[in-house]
């Protein structure tokens, strides 16, 4: 496997399971701490999928991550402390 394949295997599940543990937190406690650096690493991801894709000359496939790039950048900025 290539190194930067695992490495965006490796961010994609940090994002996730930050995620979870981010939405289980603000569920019980109401804080949203841990969700703001879900939506951060989960940004992150979004963000080398992107380059990823304008680095391959892939515009259509660029276009779609950026569909789910805007909520998630929107969502740390909801988030914010």
């Amino acid at each position: 496997m290539s190194f930067l394949l695992v490495t965006l295997l490796l961010m994609e599940f940090a994002a996730g399971l930050v995620c979870l543990l981010g939405v289980l937190q603000l569920a019980v406690t109401g804080d949203h701490t841990i969700a703001f650096y879900g939506a951060i690493v989960s940004s992150l991801t979004f963000l080398m999928l992107l380059f990823g894709q304008r680095i391959a000359k892939d515009y259509e496939g660029a276009k779609t991550i950026v569909i789910y790039f805007i909520p998630a950048v929107f969502l740390v900025y909801l988030l914010q402390p």
